[in-house]
């Protein structure tokens, strides 16, 4: 098992989940995590609960996916932190068509994530979860 399987198996065992899919991006954590999981890499993080700490987090999560060569338009830190869903459903699906060219197995665990986040959302309801992922022609 890779160091980033061990690090995501240890996140998972300290409790952390998402509930809220625009509330919980906020922060960076699990959007950084997100990333760590489908690249195969660790990122830094802030460790701070203040508004500069998201944003910086969002921000390493962004650079992240601007030196893989993802292209993100309109897309800030300040506009994740604050929790505008159309930028965080647009952010989320510019992830899933970048890891879905040539990374199905990614591809999968990006489509079991955000099930769970969509099926968790209070915003959003789905009346069967794996649909979503058993449906997609991968």
């Amino acid at each position: 098992m890779s160091v980033t399987n061990r690090l995501w198996l240890l996140r998972l065992q300290a409790g952390l989940r998402m509930v809220e899919l625009f509330e919980d991006l906020r922060d960076g954590h699990n959007l950084i995590s997100l990333l760590e999981v489908l690249a195969h890499d660790i990122l830094p993080r802030e460790r701070g609960h203040m508004r500069f700490h998201k944003i910086q987090n969002v921000q390493i999560a962004l650079d992240f996916l601007r030196l893989k060569g993802i292209r993100l338009v309109n897309i800030r830190s300040d506009e994740i932190v604050d929790g505008n869903p159309k930028l965080t459903l647009g952010l989320v699906w510019t992830i899933i068509l970048h890891f879905q060219v040539g990374r199905r197995g990614r591809l999968f665990v990006c489509l079991i994530w955000m099930s769970v986040c969509l099926c968790q959302s209070k915003r959003v309801c789905l009346s069967d979860c794996s649909s979503v992922c058993v449906s997609c022609s991968m």
